[in-house]
């Protein structure tokens, strides 16, 4: 028989934890993010440079050869459709002024009412390392309303993947719908950000 004064087992007391930041892997994790932040490239905020290329002008006197005014360049974040933008890290693109578009019937984009655009697109790459041209992003505003892409295979508008080796260049079509063609900006980079950042031109 057992005895009244018997008494049950205490249970086990768990051990205290230690706080998660006096854990050795705590702070290896925390030193590996720091280093991983550090080495990933960033965008170069410093301005690039604009080479504003003028049009041609042809003699009134029908004799003399058409004539170009001579190119300025200066540094800048504001170039102008026409312009040639030069990023820090030696990647050029020229956006070309808007030229007139026509859809094909399966194009995709288009808004009704809106102005359908086109503009040619030339990126020179005389940076150190390849880019591709699958990166480039452009997005238009226009009136105060987003301008949507226009994808239409048929005319080649928006498929581009090449990549562009050091010292080459690639020449391409991208078209949108906006609403008051005479106030478009487009935000542009050669590589979505990574390596440029974006640069907005203007008409």
């Amino acid at each position: 028989m057992s005895s009244t004064n018997d008494q049950p087992a205490a249970a086990p007391v768990a051990p205290k934890k230690k706080p998660i930041f006096t854990r050795w892997w705590f702070w290896a994790i925390i030193v590996i993010i720091v280093v991983i932040a550090i080495a990933v490239p960033k965008g170069n905020n410093s301005p690039g440079t604009v080479t504003t290329n003028p049009p041609a002008t042809t003699s009134t006197d029908g004799g003399a050869p058409a004539t170009s005014a001579p190119e300025t360049t200066a540094q800048s974040n504001t170039p102008h459709f026409g312009d040639t933008y030069t990023w820090p890290s030696g990647v050029a693109v020229t956006i070309s002024a808007p030229q007139s578009f026509t859809p094909s019937a399966y194009a995709a984009g288009p808004v009704d009412g809106y102005t359908n655009l086109k503009f040619t697109v030339t990126m020179v790459n005389n940076s150190t390392q390849s880019v591709s041209a699958s990166l480039f992003t452009a997005t238009v505003l226009s009136g105060g309303k987003e301008g949507p892409a226009i994808f239409d295979t048929q005319q080649n508008i928006g498929m581009v993947s090449s990549d562009v080796p050091v010292g080459k260049s690639i020449q391409f079509d991208i078209a949108f719908s906006v609403a008051d063609a005479n106030d478009i900006t487009m935000s542009v980079s050669p590589d979505a950000g990574i390596f440029n950042d974006k640069v907005t031109f203007t008409n």
